[in-house]
């Protein structure tokens, strides 16, 4: 058990919860009596936060691929290639862009959806 609460099972070893993998983190909340079960997501940081950098690091990463996926097999040289193709088109004039005031018009109304 790490210092503040939290249960680490090491890979190879059997979950201690079901549906935990190995290798996961898990975290033990408590709460008060008439408090709900359910912990709020500022307990869960405010208790993630005291955990080691290492510890919360590795909680950083399985939150975010929770919601964005599996990284892209895309490697970084592809992606600083497929910058500098861009870059050079726009130095030679094939690509133009648009304007940021538009661009920025555009985001703020999809983030308004």
């Amino acid at each position: 058990m790490c210092s503040s609460g939290c249960f680490y099972r090491p890979p190879g070893r059997q979950p201690a919860l079901r549906g935990a993998s190995p290798g996961s983190i898990i975290f033990r909340m408590t709460t008060k009596p008439g408090e709900p079960d359910e912990p709020t997501a500022r307990a869960v940081v405010a208790q993630a936060l005291r955990l080691a950098e290492s510890e919360r690091v590795r909680v950083a990463a399985e939150l975010l691929e929770s919601v964005e996926g599996p990284p892209d097999d895309v490697s970084d040289d592809e992606w600083l290639a497929e910058v500098n193709r861009r870059a050079d088109s726009v130095r030679r004039g094939e690509s133009v862009g648009e304007p940021w005031p538009l661009v920025r018009d555009e985001l703020l109304a999809e983030l308004k959806k």
